[in-house]
């Protein structure tokens, strides 16, 4: 073998491992796109879709009835607002219905009231079990950035799930970031189920629970990317939020700068948690609700809610972009 022919080997052999190396390097540029890039633009994509599918905010009409301190009653129910007492008999039928409980409980109250403190400016509601009492945050009424009828009705299903027992409420061995998980995520499906029956209103809120759920997820895949939180902070200023929100938004992360226990509790509990179980529920899984149900030979069973009616509302290809989304760090 001559010197030229040595040296055309060498060469075949060099440019056989560049592009060996080459490969190997595209092979995990691509993987790393899959494993973290295409999670994240698809929960981008789904948290843009939900957006337009829910729409500007619905507020309250001027009319409506709130009586401030003196209470109404409405079927034996102590209320100040006649919005929250008929949603509130539409709401507890689909209880039974979508199997969150056999036989679902009315609360004794439900009333709009101010919030003192800091609890005011972040508190939408509160379920006292022992007064079988609910209560929503009357900034919804008052405060026109809080004026938005699908956060409230979303509120207001969430308070009463939490009526249910079982895994919805304190139970030994469910911790809150758990039980809140298991309601936040049963919220969602039951204003699917609403929005299914016709209740349009729901179905406005129903994409504003999983446009709040997306937007979540993309924030702490942001946040696992190694992004600083200002990336999050600029992409949902330019896509989600006006001039209004945008500052309100600052001030509110001003505020959580000194209370950052408290809220990474609420992010995880009321938002990252549930994303997964929505997915699995979209995934065909039953959300464990805890409570028992008699089958007329006396039989009994646990309930477990289907994502059936989620599923119903939801294309196909955003289903799929869901899923994508939740691979990766939880």
């Amino acid at each position: 073998m001559n010197k030229k022919t040595i040296l055309k080997v060498i060469a075949y052999e060099v440019v056989g491992m560049a592009a060996l190396a080459a490969l190997v390097v595209l092979y995990l540029f691509i993987s790393s796109w899959v494993r973290y890039l295409a999670p994240t633009w698809a929960s981008l994509f789904v948290a843009q879709y939900a957006h337009i599918q829910a729409g500007e905010k619905i507020p309250f009409p001027d009319d409506t009835l709130f009586t401030r301190s003196t209470p109404l009653e409405r079927w034996t129910q102590q209320t100040n607002s006649e919005w929250l007492a008929d949603y509130t008999r539409l709401i507890i039928p689909f209880f039974a219905y979508e199997e969150l409980v056999s036989r679902p409980w009315y609360p004794v109250a439900v009333l709009f009231i101010p919030e003192s403190g800091a609890r005011s400016f972040h508190i939408g509601g509160t379920n006292h079990l022992a007064q079988g009492v609910i209560t929503l945050n009357e900034r919804y009424i008052l405060d026109k950035k809080w004026d938005d009828q699908r956060d409230v009705l979303s509120v207001l299903i969430h308070e009463l799930i939490h009526s249910q027992g079982g895994n919805f409420t304190f139970v030994l061995g469910l911790g809150p970031e758990e039980f809140e998980a298991n309601t936040t995520t049963a919220t969602v499906e039951v204003l699917a189920a609403m929005c299914n029956y016709g209740d349009q209103l729901a179905c406005k809120a129903f994409w504003y629970e999983v446009e709040s759920l997306a937007r979540t997820r993309l924030m702490m895949q942001f946040k696992d990317l190694g992004f600083n939180d200002d990336v999050y902070q600029r992409v949902a200023d330019f896509l989600w939020r006006d001039d209004t929100q945008e500052a309100s938004a600052r001030k509110a992360r001003r505020y959580w700068a000194n209370n950052q226990d408290e809220y990474w509790y609420i992010i995880r509990a009321y938002q990252a948690n549930p994303y997964f179980l929505f997915v699995k529920g979209l995934g065909g899984g039953k959300l464990d609700t805890g409570n028992w149900a008699t089958e007329p030979e006396g039989r009994r069973h646990v309930l477990g809610t289907p994502f059936d009616d989620s599923l119903d509302l939801i294309p196909d290809w955003i289903e799929r972009l869901i899923a994508l989304s939740a691979k990766g760090k939880k």
